[in-house]
């Protein structure tokens, strides 16, 4: 498989048990769904325990990508990885918010390295 729009994600192998990815640019309405089952393919190949997604390239989030991230975090711990999110803007933050978001899980750093060096712990 492919890693849908090159040029929007970028996904790294971390660890053994662990990926990062990073949205580098704003996300289509389609392309959250291309994102979510290419990244639940990648960590059932790669046994990875934890997934922080960075988001810090993604200049605004509407309804849909929000919800989009939350459900591929439930759809991860369905499968026992641990999904994060990171670079959080204020933005975004209130978006969450605003539609009433329960993270159920779902823990936000600062930074991927922040993410890391918990479950390193």
């Amino acid at each position: 498989m492919t890693e849908p729009q090159n040029s929007l994600t970028a996904v790294y192998e971390q660890t053994q048990h662990a990926l990062f990815v990073q949205i580098l640019r704003a996300v289509r309405i389609g392309l959250i769904l291309g994102i979510e089952r290419y990244m639940l393919d990648r960590v059932v190949a790669s046994r990875a325990n934890l997934l922080p997604v960075d988001v810090t390239g993604v200049p605004v989030f509407d309804t849909f990508v929000a919800k989009g991230l939350l459900r591929m975090g439930q759809a991860l711990r369905l499968l026992g990885t641990q999904m994060a999110l990171t670079g959080l803007k204020p933005a975004t933050a209130q978006t969450l918010a605003q539609i009433g978001a329960d993270l159920g899980g779902i823990k936000t750093y600062g930074a991927i390295q922040d993410a890391l060096l918990e479950y390193q712990r």
